[in-house]
């Protein structure tokens, strides 16, 4: 049993042209698909080009007798939100008027005010198609899919009692909902990732900086204290005191190093009053 591919009739064996609109058999349909359709109280319903089984407008196979099914056309619905973001969701430029990409405020306003269909066909296409839009959480249209395909969702439970069509719409907003959080998470990771990268690129150069200019510091003082030492020993108390006017702490140093020079200070200046005297 066959049926035409442009109307859905029944064909008789063996015809060469379908009785009901005149398209010679295995001829496609004029919009170059290869559905069916046949318009019913509960909107357009799919037929399957090779048994006439009534299909998803979605489904890639026939459930009943495994043919290939590829209807290419979207659905009115996604059409229109399509059409509503190339049209009003473009970034333009003030100074020039041309247009520079697209703005991710006006394409999540769009989204937030579109109109639910109320055909339960569309209400399924505008699910997948918002699913496949959900991806970054830090892009402003990615959360509007994800709150579009909640309101779909919500739509669906009052507009059917088709079990297969709601639960396979829970489905996509489900996969959503942990595709959003997953990715979020993600992205904190990398966030958190960078910033130890940072911290490293800043902190491990400015650890060598600090390292540098304490060994610096410390080793003029050393400097210093040799140079008293060796003039007080030369009885050249004038010149071991021009030193000693150099022997300073410093914010370089240590606290503890900083305390100690202090003290030897002290020791200094009284060795070289004392051998003064002695003189």
């Amino acid at each position: 049993m066959a049926f035409c591919q442009n109307c859905g009739k029944e064909l008789a064996d063996g015809a060469k042209f379908c009785d009901g609109c005149g398209k010679p058999v295995g001829v496609v349909a004029e919009d170059g698909s290869k559905r069916s359709l046949k318009f019913l109280s509960g909107g357009v319903q799919y037929k399957c080009p090779s048994c006439g089984a009534i299909v998803s407008r979605t489904a890639t196979k026939c459930p009943e007798c495994g043919y290939k099914i590829d209807f290419k056309e979207e659905g009115v619905s996604v059409k229109k939100l399509v059409s509503l973001i190339e049209k009003s969701g473009k970034l333009i430029n003030e100074d020039t008027g041309k247009v520079e990409g697209w703005d991710g405020y006006k394409i999540a306003d769009i989204i937030a005010g579109f109109d639910i269909p109320v055909d339960i066909q569309d209400l399924l296409e505008v699910a997948i198609f918002a699913n496949n839009k959900v991806s970054n959480p830090y892009q402003y249209e990615s959360e509007a899919w994800l709150g579009l395909l909640k309101r779909v969702n919500e739509k669906a439970k009052l507009l059917t009692e088709n079990k297969e069509v709601t639960n396979q719409i829970a489905s996509l907003t489900k996969e959503a909902e942990d595709k959003f959080k997953d990715s979020k998470k993600l992205d904190i990771g990398t966030v958190l990732a960078w910033v130890v990268l940072l911290t490293l690129w800043i902190g491990v150069p400015a650890f060598f900086v600090r390292s540098c200019s304490h060994k610096k510091a410390n080793n003029e003082v050393q400097s210093i204290e040799k140079n008293i030492e060796t003039a007080i020993d030369a009885g050249d108390y004038d010149k071991a005191e021009r030193f000693l006017l150099d022997y300073k702490t410093s914010k370089k140093l240590t606290e503890e190093e900083n305390s100690q020079i202090e003290s030897k200070k002290d020791y200094y200046s009284n060795k070289i009053q004392q051998n003064r005297e002695k003189k």
